[in-house]
């Protein structure tokens, strides 16, 4: 996840979160889920079978590794336990059958069992640009609206919620909790209750953006996300959690063509690749590595020592071939 979209997303879920008494309706219609009660909500993303997985991701890949001027050393601190593989991709299962003109979707997301879709009116120039407009479609896990406070409305003959405070609806449909909100965009609520009332299926699913390297115990992939200007320019990244209780995003995983990392830092070589390494004032710590192609991978970790991001940069196989058409589209 972009850091700039998570900063915005962080600063309106805040002041949502301040002007509901429900948190759970607020911040559950955000890409980004970080309290406790929505941890628990929506703990756990299904794991299918290794064989499923593995098939799904049977595309050519080659880790920094496979390209390296040499021999690797092998750092000195190793995985001691193997995780299960992360889901392949999860299924969409809806999309908006109207947008108002001049909207296109340039960010999905995949957390915790919820996915996210996000569509701007503005134009899309580079991936994780900051203070963008966008509406937002979020599909999570079914709940009770029941002691919600907003008005009742009607969506499609089921009933919802409208909080005018937080330009959001809230309703229940097909076995899912469904929002339709905006931040930095402020639409008459006929506007959001036509694009609430015009969802219909999608079949679409929302594949891993790449590989993941192998694990440590204890970390596992809590979600992933892509940001993108074009089919050709986009960032993936995949967030790892130390518990499954606690997906704080401690670490993450960026593989595209722009880098959340700050300027500067320390040169190195990583997989035989150019790479450098920036120590932020708060304890974060990022490792780019140049890909070649115009790509960048960056590991991002307050948690994790310079050894075990090297290691996971070694790990991460090359971006599949996946469909990105849908970036810049409707």
């Amino acid at each position: 996840m972009s850091t700039s979209m998570e900063d915005l997303v962080r600063a309106a879920q805040e002041k949502q979160a301040n002007l509901t008494p429900d948190p759970q309706r607020v911040l559950a219609a955000f890409p980004r889920r970080h309290t406790q009660l929505v941890r628990r909500r929506r703990l756990t993303v299904a794991v299918v079978a290794a064989a499923a997985v593995t098939a799904v991701l049977a595309v050519p890949v080659a880790s920094l590794t496979d390209r390296g001027a040499g021999p690797v050393p092998q750092p000195a601190i190793k995985p001691t336990v193997s995780v299960p593989l992360p889901p392949a991709h999860v299924a969409l299962r809806y999309q908006p059958g109207w947008l108002p003109d001049g909207y296109t979707e340039f960010y999905r997301n995949n957390r915790l069992g919820g996915t996210s879709r996000v569509w701007t009116p503005d134009d899309l120039t580079v991936p994780l640009a900051k203070n963008r407009r966008f509406v937002f479609l979020n599909v999570d896990p079914l709940r009770s609206l029941d002691g919600e406070n907003g008005e009742q409305v009607d969506i499609a003959g089921s009933r919802g919620v409208y909080v005018p405070e937080a330009n959001q609806v809230t309703w229940l449909s097909g076995g899912y909790t469904l929002a339709v909100g905006t931040i930095n965009l402020a639409l008459p609520k006929s506007t959001l209750l036509r694009i609430a009332r015009s969802l219909r299926a999608d079949e679409e699913v929302f594949p891993i953006p790449f590989r993941t390297p192998e694990l440590s115990a204890g970390l596992e992939v809590v979600g992933w996300t892509v940001d993108g200007a074009g089919p050709q320019n986009w960032v993936g990244t995949v967030e790892l959690g130390k518990n499954p209780g606690e997906p704080s995003g401690q670490v993450s995983i960026s593989v595209g063509t722009a880098t959340s990392a700050p300027k500067g830092g320390s040169e190195r070589l990583v997989g035989g690749r150019p790479a450098r390494l920036v120590k932020t004032s708060t304890g974060t710590s990022y490792l780019v590595v140049t890909l070649g192609g115009g790509r960048l991978l960056t590991v991002r970790s307050s948690v994790l020592p310079e050894v075990q991001l090297s290691r996971l940069a070694e790990g991460v196989g090359s971006p599949a071939a996946g469909k990105l058409s849908w970036i810049g589209s409707r």
